[in-house]
This record gives C-alpha cells, sequence and structure tokens, in this order.
C-alpha cells in the first residue's frame, strides 16, 4: 500500500487520491515524504512564533505600566507632604 501525506492537512492518504478525503486539498505527486512531512511543522511553527511574538508585547505593555505605576509612587514618596 502506498501512502502520502497530505500538504495541506497533514494526515495520511492513500497515494492514489486525486483529493484529500480530509480536508478536499488537491493532490499533487511529487514531493517526497519528508518535504510533505515538514509543511504542517513550517505551519505550527509560524503559528506557535506568531503566539509567542503577541505574549511578549502583551507582558511588555503591561511591565511598562507598572513601571509607570512604580514611578508615580516613588514620586509621592519623595514630596514632602
Amino acid at each position: 500500500m502506498k501512502i502520502a501525506l497530505c500538504e495541506s492537512c497533514g494526515r495520511v492518504i492513500m497515494r492514489g487520491f486525486i483529493y484529500c478525503p480530509y480536508c478536499g486539498m488537491a493532490l499533487h505527486h511529487g514531493p517526497a515524504m519528508a518535504a510533505a512531512a515538514d509543511a504542517p511543522f513550517r505551519r505550527l511553527e509560524a503559528m506557535q512564533n506568531k503566539a509567542r511574538t503577541e505574549r511578549i508585547d502583551e507582558l511588555l505593555e503591561r511591565l511598562a505600566g507598572l513601571e509607570s505605576d512604580v514611578d508615580e509612587i516613588l514620586h509621592g514618596i519623595g514630596q514632602p507632604g
């Protein structure tokens, strides 16, 4: 039995299919199994990198807010009342 991987969804399919039975993507024969298996992992890595970047940006915004709060507290303590 000859199998292949769908480049779109990454599922194992029979090599004779013209369309992926899971996602409907038109299949073309040509890339090696390793190349087909690599595509879903590249997409996953890109999604993870995007999520990490968004989380870092969110944390930097929160940090800036905390630094601002600390500055206000310190200026309030330093002022004679």
